[in-house]
């Protein structure tokens, strides 16, 4: 199997928020129907029930219980039927609104119509599990077991329930009887792995998802955990693709695996290490490994390597990432004229990509074409206008490098008002705050976000705010903090010097 149908690591996410759907013409054109069916008839409750559906579908969670509990007071009592389905589309609601105690009352509802229902039942363990009653899940999800006797959902249910009870060595009984009554499914593997995380036994949680990979090798649910898990603990990941790589002969995707987690989750010395030795192999020597090996070449500053390994890519695969990853490793070792070059390529081959577009801005700004370079970035925040690090970047070239303080002010002031649960955008946030005068305000942001247990990647970015507002012996101190947590990008630690977005004030220390 080539390396490219088993591994497209650009695709991957590790979490995703839900966000409610743009609504698509055909969609509003349904809205705009069931509409003008309950201006006619307000109390058609079947109507409403359909709408309230469609709202769930886009994520509209408000609209769709608006419906849902206006159906229900306007169906019938006799009809059973009806009344079942709108209370467990309520529950489903009531679960997304992580109204877990509504949820409840919602599917308990449903159930008295309805009392051997397996899938509320089902509806009806998980809401006890997110309300942390371990054994009345227990008891529903027998119910269902009793329904289905072996049925996958129900020992996965018990045995999420005997975690909550601290019933470990049962849990782990019920894992087995899961894997017994599916053993070919990645699936079932994937959900034993993630039990084995809540226990907290990462290797175990490893061992099972990479057994979920050798049985579908092209299902992105196996690789999106060991990714997440790699973000935790990576020497996890590493030591079940090693004890893999001793007892298999296709040793191909495995090395490719650990490659690119080890890429992915900043680990640039493993991945250096795995893709040299996957290129060993001659089906190994494909354009992404290639492409991954300069990256954790970029990372750890051998550029020259770099240069080569992404030239070897591109010789085999033009990609759009690839002349970006190329145009940064040339912006690096101090050729802009090049790096614009490969940066053009880029935004042509993807003329709405706000990566190509902001590599071309950067190109344009080490060649001193200030003004090139804020119509690039113009059009990277008109493309992505959620995205901070544009926005940081404008107001840079605009304030350090055109004299304009009155639009740099007002891009941070626009970065300072979104919203930022994680890093970098906290770091984006809190530093616009300090460069526009509110450096108080920004420090507290920094302070509550790092009051928890920061990883390697946060601490990163705590020592680049704290070396760009000038208390360099804090910066020092974090940055200290993200290398010993693992943080191993040391063209960033030592190298990096994008607009204001790094360490370089630490450079003399």
């Amino acid at each position: 199997m080539k390396i490219r149908n088993i591994f497209a690591i650009s695709a991957l996410t590790v979490a995703s928020v839900a966000a409610a759907q743009q609504i698509n013409p055909i969609t509003k054109a349904v809205l705009d129907g069931y509409e003008m069916s309950l201006r006619e008839n307000p109390k058609d409750y079947e109507t409403l029930y359909q709408r309230a559906a469609q709202y769930y579908s886009l994520s509209m969670y408000d609209n769709a219980l608006t419906d849902i509990v206006k159906a229900i007071d306007c169906t019938p009592a006799k009809d059973k039927e009806s009344l079942k389905r709108e209370y467990s589309l309520m529950a489903d609601i009531e679960i997304e609104l992580k109204e877990y105690a509504k949820a409840l009352i919602a599917v308990e509802k449903a159930l008295e119509y309805a009392p051997d229902s397996y899938p509320d039942l089902y509806r009806k363990g998980n809401i006890l599990l997110h309300l942390k009653d371990g054994e009345a899940a227990y008891r529903t999800f027998s119910g269902m077991q009793r329904l289905k006797s072996r049925s996958q959902e129900a020992y996965f249910g018990m045995a999420k329930a005997c975690l909550l009870v601290g019933k470990n060595t049962e849990a782990e009984s019920l894992m087995k009887e899961a894997q017994n009554a599916d053993p070919t499914s990645a699936i079932t593997f994937c959900r034993i792995g993630d039990l084995y995380r809540e226990m907290g036994d990462n290797q175990q949680a490893a061992a099972n998802y990479l057994s979920a990979f050798a049985l579908n090798s092209d299902s992105d649910r196996p690789l999106q955990s060991l990714i997440s898990l790699g973000n935790v603990d990576f020497q996890s990941v590493a030591d079940a693709v090693d004890y893999a790589l001793t007892r298999s002969e296709n040793r191909i995707p495995l090395y490719f695996i650990k490659g690119n987690i080890a890429n992915f989750t900043g680990n640039y010395q493993q991945a250096y290490d795995a893709m040299q030795g996957l290129l060993k192999i001659p089906a190994g020597q494909e354009a992404s490994v290639y492409a991954s090996l300069a990256k954790s070449c970029f990372a750890l500053d051998k550029l020259e390597e770099a240069a080569e390994n992404i030239d070897k890519a591109l010789a085999k695969s033009n990609t759009v990432e690839n002349l970006i990853l190329k145009s940064e490793i040339e912006r690096a070792s101090g050729r802009p004229s090049a790096a614009l070059i490969s940066a053009g390529k880029a935004l042509q081959g993807d003329q709405s990509n706000p990566d190509a577009m902001i590599a071309v801005a950067l190109a344009n700004v080490d060649l001193k074409d200030y003004q090139k370079a804020l119509s690039n970035l113009n059009e990277a925040v008109i493309t992505d206008a959620a995205d901070p690090y544009p926005l940081m970047l404008r107001a840079w070239v605009n304030s350090e490098c055109l004299g304009n303080s009155k639009p740099a002010v007002a891009d941070r002031n626009r970065v300072a008002s979104m919203p930022a649960d994680k890093f970098p955008e906290i770091a984006y946030k809190a530093l616009a705050k300090a460069l526009n005068g509110k450096k108080i305000d920004a420090d507290e942001i920094m302070e509550k976000a790092l009051s928890g247990q920061p990883d390697k990647n946060d601490c990163y970015f705590a020592a680049m705010y704290y070396a760009q507002t000038g208390n360099l012996e804090k910066a020092r101190q974090w940055k200290e903090r993200a290398v010993n947590a693992g943080y191993s990008d040391l063209h960033k630690l030592n190298s990096d010097r994008t607009a204001n977005l790094n360490l370089s004030p630490l450079s003399h220390l």
